[in-house]
């Protein structure tokens, strides 16, 4: 079979550019991956935590995030604000709580209603700093894009990054409980 670097290696430059069917409006920001130029203008974030690992008992402890939002203008800043909290603590749930266990014999699942299924809880979160960036997004309708899930996609990646950061152990797999950084630091 052919993968995709020998394939992508056998293309001429390409440059693609989609449209929005409902306004036709064109992306625009280009992202090169090889010699393939795709181009794109969509919302962005950036996230930083702060975490503190407890090496002894396997711990994580988020206590401190920043989030950067790039959503074109923010129509209404109070619900836009909620709005990124609640996906940064959806975020943080899902990277060190949220864990789906099945029975092996049965494949039944036993974390089914919320005293087996963790999620976070008020004394989990930490202070979030929330910062919008409104330029861009020009050639969008009402110049704005939507948040969506903007502000929970990095969370994972950024919880995981920082206890890297912190200890040496990447973690590869969600969520990240006190078990797998113990068995990590071993």
């Amino acid at each position: 079979p052919i993968w995709w670097r020998e394939l992508a290696a056998m293309l001429p430059p390409q440059r693609i550019v989609s449209c929005r069917p409902k306004d036709g409006a064109w992306r625009l920001a280009p992202i090169p991956v090889m010699h393939v130029e795709v181009l794109l203008q969509d919302t962005n974030a950036v996230m930083l935590a702060e975490v503190e690992v407890d090496t002894r008992l396997g711990r994580t402890r988020v206590l401190d995030v920043w989030l950067g939002l790039a959503a074109g203008r923010i129509v209404t800043p109070v619900l836009a604000h909620s709005q990124a909290l609640g996906g940064v603590i959806q975020g943080l749930s899902y990277a060190l709580f949220e864990e789906r266990l099945l029975d092996p014999s049965t494949g039944r699942l036993l974390t089914h209603d919320l005293q087996r299924y963790a999620i976070a809880g008020i004394g989990d979160v930490p202070p979030i700093e929330v910062v919008f960036d409104e330029r861009g997004h020009d050639e969008l309708a009402g110049r704005s894009a939507g948040l969506a899930e903007l502000s929970t996609m990095a969370a994972a990646a950024c919880v995981a990054g920082a206890v890297q950061d912190a200890t040496g152990f990447r973690p590869t797999a969600l969520p990240i409980t006190p078990r797998s950084v113990l068995e990590a630091l071993r």
